[in-house]
């Protein structure tokens, strides 16, 4: 794993202490290493339904899509660094 993508996951998986989302109190929150754990483990199970991925946007290739299921009813999360 990259030291990015640990950082997001870290980012991701982080308990809000205050206000929600990034402070300037207290940054992003608390450090959740359980919860990073638990994001780590369903890629490691079945790879090709990755939840993590490490990709990088280029002049080159200035756009990325990526698939997900969604039960219409849970909110979408998601932390892009």
């Amino acid at each position: 794993m990259r030291s990015r993508t640990l950082r997001g996951l870290l980012i991701h998986t982080a308990d809000d202490l205050g206000t929600a989302g990034p402070y300037y109190r207290y940054g992003c929150g608390l450090l959740n290493g359980f919860a990073a754990a638990e994001q780590i483990q369903p890629d490691a199970d079945h790879p090709l339904q990755a939840r993590i991925d490490e990709s990088v946007i280029t002049s080159v290739e200035t756009t990325r899509t990526h698939e997900f299921l969604w039960d219409g009813v849970s909110p979408i999360v998601a932390t892009l660094c």
